[in-house]
């Protein structure tokens, strides 16, 4: 008879872990949404999101700490509605260590619930001893493409705004995610 898993060891192979991902929780638009925004050279059409919180990586994290994150997510999610909110405009990030050394070509999100979204997870997360990522402010945005820090932007605005309605939370690693619905 094998020998049973710990959780840590099923997340493990779940989220792939011979690469190390790092894991977070972020929102991610619906295809129609993410077609609109798609940069060709740019991010995959499929890892188009707007992050929430970025925790780490999965090997610096215990059972327990996995386990308060999908926690977390399953708790806030059942009393939050969906996220009601719009892509409106474009943004560059200076480069930093987080993004390879190049410059972040980005769409904002824009919807009044997602500070507090962002404040209830925190809040679980802190009670629950996960760390996270607290090296930037929250700008809520989605990575559209990474350029060099001499390049010009792809196009200087959006042709219109992008309403998109949010319907998950979802707990992602690489190509592996765990998707919350908001029920509230």
């Amino acid at each position: 008879m094998p020998a049973k898993l710990s959780f840590k060891q099923e997340m493990d192979i779940l989220f792939e872990s011979k690469d190390n991902p790092g894991v977070m929780i972020a929102l991610f638009p619906s295809y129609d949404v993410a077609k609109q925004l798609y940069i060709k050279g740019g991010e995959d059409i499929d890892e188009l999101h707007v992050t929430v919180i970025y925790i780490g990586k999965m090997s610096t994290l215990t059972d327990v700490q996995m386990s308060a994150v999908l926690d977390a997510c399953s708790d806030v999610s059942k009393n939050m509605p969906p996220i009601d909110g719009s892509f409106g405009g474009i943004g560059r990030f200076n480069a930093s260590e987080t993004s390879d050394g190049l410059d972040v070509f980005y769409a904002s999100y824009d919807a009044a619930p997602l500070t507090q979204l962002r404040s209830s997870l925190a809040s679980k997360l802190s009670a629950s001893s996960v760390p996270f990522q607290q090296k930037h402010g929250f700008t809520p945005h989605c990575t559209l493409k990474y350029i060099q820090q001499n390049e010009s932007l792809p196009y200087p605005r959006l042709k219109s705004e992008i309403p998109s309605k949010m319907e998950y939370l979802t707990v992602a690693a690489g190509k592996t995610r765990i998707p919350f619905q908001f029920r509230g």
